[in-house]
């Protein structure tokens, strides 16, 4: 090979490598990188349970029916994963149970609906394994009529107003029957199978408790708080002061009833103190109640005693949380937690309650520290 021939090849290397290097050129483009690996798919579980009615011959209430099995429960949305498609359903069978099978992990928006009850709507904790839900109750009344219960018992905060623990009575009157006032409360106690309960005592009420009395809902020290106090009234007077400490939730935080001393004047008044108006129809028919009073219309006067609306209402009322809405809707509701076997959960027995989140466009905790009353 010639010397000239050499040096060309040895060059060819160098000339090759400078087009490459800082010198001249474009560097080419880098490979793409792998994309990201797909989300893994939601962790899924079983739902099963069992559905009772809430108006039974046992709770002096008309029969209705118990049969549900024409009725299916779905799940509608799951938080952080969004509204499901298609919506995870279980039938009711003819034992009132059911079955749901691949129901994402979270925490889930559940609606029972059919055609013997109203639809209710309800949150639940899923949890990995199989999570069963027993004794789920309905109000089995499709024709119960849920615009004056409404007006029974709504408060602004957005939901159904009742207490959430024992109540004390105080009856501040000499004048009113003390056992009237202890067998009014124990027909409450019965007709909501003990959900409201409430002891009770007659006695002046304490320099700090008549500051409460005389300030009305405006009151913010603690005297009067967990207490319905009873005095003697020529009216039908009430102030119930709903707790706004307890956040979205409309429970009550003390109330205020004077009355008439005769035994349907007291129920009507130990029935405001447990968290109920008038109810009022403002179109419709009205009902007949021991509640009835004074409206801005359709007014009509109290039954002489209890009647099977009254009886419905507060069942009604005292088995729902306390941001239940008409028809057995919910609104910042508590999540309900059921026993969960299976994965992850062998033997977990846990049934209390967590706080719930708020719906989308919702509104959001009223501010801490305030009452609102209602006067009838």
């Amino acid at each position: 090979m010639s010397r000239r021939t050499l040096t060309w090849v040895l060059l060819m290397p160098l000339l090759v490598g400078g087009c490459r290097g800082n010198g001249g050129g474009e560097s080419p483009t880098a490979p793409p990188a792998p994309p990201p690996p797909p989300p893994a798919p939601p962790a899924l579980a079983v739902v099963e349970g069992s559905l009772v009615g809430l108006f039974t011959a046992s709770s002096g209430l008309p029969q209705f029916s118990t049969d549900f099995s024409g009725s299916k429960v779905e799940v509608e949305r799951v938080d952080d994963i969004g509204f499901l498609s298609p919506r995870p359903t279980g039938e009711v069978s003819a034992a009132n149970t059911f079955r749901i099978e691949d129901v994402p992990v979270g925490n889930a928006w559940v609606t029972v609906s059919g055609p013997n009850h109203l639809t209710r709507e309800m949150r639940w904790a899923i949890r990995a394994g199989t999570n069963t839900f027993e004794g789920i109750d309905l109000v089995n009344d499709p024709d119960f009529p849920t615009h004056p219960f409404w007006k029974m018992f709504q408060w602004s905060t957005g939901g159904i107003g009742r207490w959430v623990e024992p109540a004390h009575i105080v009856v501040v009157s000499p004048n009113i029957s003390y056992d009237d006032v202890v067998t009014a409360m124990l027909e409450l106690a019965i007709m909501t199978r003990s959900r409201f309960v409430a002891s009770v005592e007659a006695r002046p009420p304490t320099a700090a408790e008549r500051e409460a009395l005389d300030l009305h809902c405006h009151y913010t020290g603690t005297a009067a708080n967990g207490k319905i106090f009873v005095g003697q009234g020529q009216i039908d007077e009430a102030r119930i002061c709903i707790d706004r400490d307890s956040g979205i939730q409309a429970t009550v935080a003390w109330a205020l009833v004077r009355i008439r001393d005769d035994p349907q004047a007291i129920r009507h008044a130990i029935g405001h103190g447990a968290g109920a108006w008038h109810p009022c129809a403002d179109f419709g028919p009205t009902v007949e109640s021991l509640m009835n009073g004074k409206c801005t219309s359709n007014s009509v006067p109290p039954a002489p005693d209890w009647t099977v609306f009254d009886r419905q209402a507060f069942l009604f009322a005292y088995s729902r949380p306390p941001g239940t809405l008409p028809d057995d809707f919910t609104r910042h509701i508590e999540l309900m937690q059921g026993t969960v076997s299976g994965t992850d959960g062998a033997g977990d027995g846990s049934s209390a309650p967590v706080p719930g989140s708020t719906l989308p466009g919702e509104a959001e905790r009223p501010g801490r520290g305030e009452a609102e009353s209602r006067e009838r």
